[in-house]
């Protein structure tokens, strides 16, 4: 607050714990995930009944999800009623398992949720598995966009991650104008502070862009935009500063030369439009894209195998990867022959 940083929420409270031996690696242990969620309730004072969101790991799968589930419903649902229910979700059915950053993509879609006060639906979510007994153990998973429900004034969160082999982690979020006005502090704030939706603003940056289609063309441009900003008298500076920057940025097309700087203010915009933090700067005019295969086999052992006999420009696109690797000098192949069949050494 003091430096003036966007505050998007409030990390209350963090764990980790380990499943310990489970029937197999991949198995979770839902007494190790219960046990893990009532730590870091304890260790922060705070009471899961104000928890009103639960982001789940959601695996997708039927050993996994019942698992967490289970673990779930033993720490919120003896709090919840039919009517009340926990809302629980998953970022994973919208953009997929993101891997080792998936605890990280569902903290993400916690916080603009909070800033929001909207609860995203689970895309794809039609029916629930029956092993999971959501309606009896007053859970809830959204299927169209609802409005935060707060306790007591709180808008609070349970982040779930666990991995394969016996990981897991908790952590209890909150909104930051929740956790000011839990703390009292509200009114502590600094003058030209708001919170608003969770975000602080307090001297917030924006970002000013110019383009053109030549060097010199970015150069008249902040020359211009320099005059015309010095000849202004402005009763409302802000909203202004606001609508500008969202136009440069927005509504004007962007061409290969380009120039962009993030300043806190009119006066501090006309200071930099012609200094050498606003030199322009050509980009590039393709963009190289780049496919990464982990190895892990996340869906079925030897998957690529089947992607190269069923999709030519597959089997095309791995062979001249492979001509390429041998141009840079390596010794190994990409692709083995074996008898007629390619075969994915990777």
């Amino acid at each position: 607050m003091r430096s003036g940083d966007p505050i998007r929420a409030v990390i209350l409270s963090t764990g980790l714990n380990q499943d310990g031996k489970t029937e197999t690696i991949t198995t979770p242990s839902p007494d190790a995930q219960e046990a893990l969620i009532r730590e870091v309730y304890r260790k922060a004072g705070l009471d899961p009944a104000e928890t009103t969101y639960f982001e789940a790991h959601g695996t997708g799968t039927p050993t996994g999800d019942p698992i967490e589930i289970k673990a779930i419903s033993s720490v919120f649902s003896s709090t919840r009623t039919p009517e009340n229910p926990l809302l629980i979700g998953s970022v994973k059915t919208n953009i997929g398992h993101t891997e080792t950053s998936s605890g990280l993509a569902s903290i993400i879609r916690t916080t603009l949720a909070m800033e929001k006060g909207k609860i995203a639906p689970s895309a794809t979510f039609e029916v629930a598995n029956l092993d999971l007994n959501l309606t009896e153990r007053n859970l809830k998973v959204p299927t169209q966009l609802e409005s935060w429900p707060e306790v007591k004034g709180i808008r609070r969160a349970s982040v779930n991650n666990f991995g394969y082999g016996g990981a897991n982690a908790h952590i209890i979020m909150e909104s930051f104008p929740s956790f000011l006005a839990s703390q009292g502090r509200l009114h502590n704030l600094p003058r030209q502070a708001e919170a608003v939706n969770g975000w602080h603003e307090y001297m917030q940056s924006r970002v000013v862009a110019l383009s053109a289609r030549d060097e010199q063309g970015v150069r008249a441009m902040a020359e211009n935009l320099k005059k015309h900003l010095q000849s202004l008298e402005l009763d409302d500076r802000e909203q202004y500063f606001d609508s500008l920057a969202f136009t440069l940025g927005q509504r004007r097309s962007m061409f290969q030369w380009r120039a962009a700087t993030s300043v806190k203010s009119i006066s501090d915009l006309i200071d930099v439009l012609q200094s050498p933090q606003m030199k322009p700067k050509k980009v590039a005019s393709t963009r190289k894209i780049g496919f990464v295969f982990t190895g892990q086999g996340a869906q079925w052992f030897a998957m690529g195998r089947e992607l190269i006999a069923a999709y030519p420009v597959f089997k095309f696109t791995l062979l001249e990867c492979d001509r390429y690797l041998h141009e840079q000098g390596t010794t190994w192949s990409l692709i083995g022959m074996s008898t007629s069949t390619p075969r994915v050494v990777i």
